[in-house]
Order: structure tokens, then C-alpha cells, then sequence
């Protein structure tokens, strides 16, 4: 039985692919072995980035205690004149007072738990969060007196923060 199919011959495809084969694997290791023979350093994949530290944040910590400062009063005016319930109120202060805490200390207290304030070692806070927890997880309105000691303890924190 006789085929139609012949094989071809190894060279047998386009003397120019070959070419451009050959160049591509004899190319690098020319380079390689001329670096290596002429002690030639090869330059290195990876660019090196200059790490430059970020400059120093100055904080004006009597700007930022004015400033929580009147949020605690326009928080307490807000309530006196019955546009804000004592729970909103509660968590507005509280809010306010971990923003001041946080932004002049290096410790992030915004979304922390009690426990962990606690644990942080800052007693005024903790004991301020704590004065401030049922009120703000309740439903029912705080007495007027717990409203005024909530303000004053408040503002206590923030002024005596150093």
C-alpha cells in the first residue's frame, strides 16, 4: 500500500523563521556569557522606589478642643430647644468626644467598644462611655439632671484631655 504523506525534513520551513528562532536563544546567551567574562553587572529587574517618610502631622490640640467644644454646646442648645431626643443627644456627645480623643491621641477610640477604652487605659473616657452607654442603647428619655451632669462630664474630658 502506498501513502501520499511525506515527511519533512527538519530544515525544511522558512529559512527566515529559523533565523529569527536561533537570534532569539543565541542573542541572551551571548549577552550572558560576555557580562560574566567581562564582570559586567547586569542591571536588576526590579526598579528600586525611594521609601521618603511622610512628614510629621502637626496637631493644634486647643483648636480642635474649641472646636469640640462648641459641638457639645450646639448639641445641648439643640436639645434644650427639643429639636434633638436625649438619646440623639447622648450620641452626638459621644461621638464628638471620640473624634477629639482620636485625633489628639494615637489611639483610634471612635468605633471602639467600653471594654476596649477600658483596656486602653484612658479612665476618663471609659468612665464618660460608660456614663453614656444606657442612655444611648435605651429608648427612654434621660432626666433633665442626667442631661446636665452628660454635658458637663463631656466637656470635663475634652478640657482636661492633655
Amino acid at each position: 500500500m502506498q501513502t501520499s504523506v511525506e515527511l519533512q525534513g527538519p530544515f525544511y520551513y522558512s529559512t527566515l523563521i529559523m533565523i529569527i528562532l536561533m537570534a532569539m536563544v543565541l542573542i541572551p546567551a551571548i549577552i550572558w556569557i560576555v557580562s560574566i567574562l567581562k564582570h559586567v553587572k547586569l542591571p536588576a529587574f526590579k526598579k528600586k522606589v525611594k521609601v521618603v517618610p511622610p512628614k510629621p502631622v502637626v496637631i493644634d490640640k486647643e483648636k480642635l478642643r474649641k472646636h469640640c467644644l462648641v459641638q457639645i454646646s450646639t448639641i445641648e442648645r439643640k436639645h434644650s430647644e427639643g429639636k434633638i431626643s436625649s438619646r440623639s443627644a447622648f450620641i452626638m456627645v459621644s461621638a464628638a468626644v471620640r473624634e477629639f480623643i482620636s485625633a489628639v491621641s494615637s489611639n483610634n477610640v471612635s468605633a471602639l467598644t467600653l471594654k476596649e477604652i477600658t483596656d486602653l487605659n484612658m479612665p476618663a473616657l471609659s468612665d464618660l462611655i460608660e456614663q453614656f452607654y444606657h442612655p444611648e442603647f435605651a429608648f427612654d428619655d434621660a432626666t433633665e439632671d442626667e442631661m446636665a451632669k452628660a454635658f458637663v462630664d463631656a466637656r470635663k474630658v475634652v478640657t482636661e484631655w492633655n
